[in-house]
């Protein structure tokens, strides 16, 4: 689940910690803005692993009940961010100029051995580039 504050020029969705092998960001409408901020942030990992990988994937859809597909900027590349260590954040900037009107983020966990590995992780986007300029 998602807080959700609004301004004229940036819309921030803040992400509550999870443990889960997948999640999904709730469906994001990015009308009006042509940029974002996704932030991954990965706490400690317990199990033992040998190996892990922790990702937040951007994925688009025309339509907010439709399937969405992964998402690649023309400027800003494939939006995928990858943590392989604990307790380490990190962020990319995507651009959104040919993205879809719904956006999702998927966040997964991936583990090599271990006893029941997992982490907790939080991802946040701010949406930004909008196209209404904040009040004076």
């Amino acid at each position: 689940m998602f807080l959700n504050k609004v301004t004229d020029a940036v819309k921030i969705y803040q992400g509550a910690l999870s443990s889960l092998a997948l999640t999904t960001v709730d469906t994001i409408d990015r009308t009006d803005f042509n940029s974002m901020v996704v932030s991954l942030n990965v706490g400690d990992v317990f199990g033992a692993p040998s190996a892990k990988s922790i990702t937040a994937q951007v994925t688009h859809c025309a339509t907010a009940n439709g399937t969405y597909t992964d998402y690649t900027s023309d400027r800003s590349g494939a939006a995928l961010l990858t943590i392989t260590a604990a307790n380490t954040s990190n962020t990319m900037e995507v651009d959104l100029q040919s993205a879809n009107k719904y956006i999702k983020i998927i966040s997964a966990a991936t583990y090599t051995g271990g006893s029941s590995p997992y982490t907790n992780r939080a991802v946040n986007v701010i949406l930004g580039g909008g196209h209404t300029l904040p009040p004076a």
